[in-house]
């Protein structure tokens, strides 16, 4: 099996991503057979990422109220009685089909 280091010059960051060019996703679009489209991410739940060594994953909820607007940036321009959520997902990555990106995960 060959291997792609230097295919594309030295200073390349992309790798085999440059085989995606708009010539072949247009002739990838155009081999379609049924015009459905299968999503290829899995649901997030808490049973469906499952467990490192028998121990659940960590869940974290927090509620940014009016107490803790002092605390945001002014950058945000927050107005009266505005509030925000925080998720933070914490998982193991390399479990079931290898999720290295959210873009994996529903």
């Amino acid at each position: 099996m060959g291997n792609n280091w230097g295919r594309w010059g030295e200073d390349d960051q992309r790798g085999a991503l440059n085989l995606i060019t708009p010539e072949a996703v247009k002739a990838a679009a155009q081999r379609r057979a049924t015009g459905k489209v299968y999503s290829l991410a899995i649901q997030l739940t808490r049973e469906s990422v499952p467990a490192v060594h028998d121990r659940p994953a960590p869940e974290r909820y927090t509620l940014t109220t009016m107490a803790d607007i002092g605390r945001v940036p002014p950058i945000f321009e927050i107005g009266e009685g505005v509030g925000a959520n925080e998720d933070v997902l914490t998982m193991p990555s390399h479990i079931g089909t290898h999720m290295d990106a959210l873009s994996h995960v529903t």
